[in-house]
């Protein structure tokens, strides 16, 4: 919140040059030892994420990061999947699991508003990652778009959630954005039609090509595309 709104780790990557040798920090050393001990399936409650607990690890994350330094090689695993560090992380959610919230805007500043709008209702997320879209859009029900897209992940507390992400929608919607679908399980069909306005178009082919309707997904069916 307030001058620390937004804060992280910008990381960006490209293939190192063969011989190139792994370096690992003490931090890292910290965190494989961890994951080498820790499975989630051991730790299974839903005590564990939480408003604190995420302040904690937030603060550990940003803080494991050497000042003043710029690069490092490091092995594709950690770079890629971030979370596999701890084997079956998702268990930490407890029995009533988690929910992705992946959204992508053409203004940055609507990001903020986002964040803003997250950080006010005290509901904690585990993940947050922020990248940017090139200019193309590949039409019909493809997510990406120009602009920038988040990604948030909440242990799923019910109903202040779900009214959190109707709130979101709307933000989202006003500046002409989307919802990633492949990652939704609450959308709500008026709005999904706003935000992909060639539905029609994409459920006009499905339907030539799959007239009985053969292939369908609770997605689909709660969307009106079955």
């Amino acid at each position: 919140t307030g001058a620390a709104m937004g804060r992280g780790i910008y990381m960006r990557g490209r293939h190192a040059d063969p011989g190139v040798s792994v370096e690992q920090g003490a931090a890292d050393r910290l965190v494989e030892l961890i994951g080498q001990v820790v499975d989630g399936r051991g730790l299974e409650s839903d005590v564990w994420v939480n408003s604190t607990t995420m302040r904690l690890f937030n603060e550990a994350y940003f803080r494991k990061e050497p000042a003043g330094r710029r690069s490092a090689a490091v092995d594709y695993l950690p770079f890629f999947f971030p979370l596999d560090a701890v084997p079956n992380w998702n268990y930490l959610y407890g029995k009533r699991g988690f929910l992705q919230y992946q959204l992508v805007v053409p203004s940055e500043e609507v990001v903020r508003t986002c964040l803003d709008e997250i950080s006010g209702s005290g509901l904690a997320s585990f993940l947050a990652v922020i990248k940017k879209f090139g200019d193309r859009d590949h039409g019909g029900l493809s997510f990406p778009m120009g602009g920038t897209t988040l990604a948030l992940d909440f242990a799923n507390v019910g109903d202040d959630l779900f009214r959190l992400f109707d709130r979101l929608d709307a933000i989202v919607l006003e500046d002409g954005g989307r919802v990633y679908l492949g990652k939704d399980a609450r959308l709500p069909k008026e709005t999904f039609r706003q935000m992909y306005p060639a539905w029609e178009e994409w459920k006009r082919v499905r339907d030539e090509w799959d007239p009985d309707h053969v292939f369908q997904s609770d997605l689909g069916r709660r969307l009106g595309l079955s």
